[in-house]
């Protein structure tokens, strides 16, 4: 059996604007800022690895699949 599933990193482009928001206006997206405190666990959906302790990280939720569906 073969399963055609790929792992891709998510475009920088839709997030990089938020490092300039305040902490109010990340809510307004439903995001929160953190500062990592351990490692492993916190990966990055776009470059693929965890991040590093003290690293500065914005918390957002993504739609992966926006579409009308089932």
């Amino acid at each position: 059996m073969h399963h055609d599933f790929q792992i891709v990193s998510l475009s920088d482009t839709h997030f990089n604007f938020l490092f300039g928001l305040s902490a109010l206006e990340l809510a307004t997206h439903g995001a929160v800022r953190m500062v990592v405190t351990e490692k492993p666990g916190t990966p990055c959906r776009v470059s693929l690895v965890d991040a590093e302790i003290g690293e500065e990280v914005i918390l957002i939720p993504y739609k992966h699949h926006d579409v009308d569906s089932p």
